[in-house]
């Protein structure tokens, strides 16, 4: 029989979900806004500035981000030695 490991989330999960949202509800996605706003597209524009600004606040309440994969083999394989 297999065994049920508990459902185990990365903390920034919420921000993840938070920024799909965004990105359903004004159906843009993150890299065609950047180039909408080459097209002077008040729509894209709202949404690039939105985005920063939610990227500054992850910063804030999270930590800057370090560029690291934190998988859980590279954690593993950090702690055998």
């Amino acid at each position: 029989m297999l065994e049920r490991a508990p459902l185990s989330l990365p903390a920034s999960a919420g921000i993840a979900v938070i920024f799909g949202v965004g990105g359903g509800l004004t159906g843009l996605c993150s890299a065609p806004a950047i180039v909408n706003i080459g097209f002077l597209d008040a729509r894209a524009a709202l949404f690039v500035a939105a985005m920063l600004a939610g990227m500054k606040l992850s910063d804030f309440f999270f930590g800057p981000r370090t560029g690291e994969a934190e998988s859980p083999a590279a954690t593993q394989a950090g702690n055998a030695g």
